[in-house]
């Protein structure tokens, strides 16, 4: 899970520090992305 969540992490670091609020578009994809990694974490075990 580690490798597939740092970069949705950093994404997320950096909308907070630069104070941006993504289109709609962009937080669905970082949802979906956030979300697969989940699941890649469940399928690991």
């Amino acid at each position: 899970m580690t490798n597939a969540l740092a970069p949705v992490l950093t994404v997320i670091i950096s909308l907070l520090i630069y104070r941006v609020i993504p289109e709609i578009n962009i937080v669905i994809g970082i949802m979906l992305a956030i979300g697969s990694a989940f699941l890649l974490a469940l399928e690991e075990e």
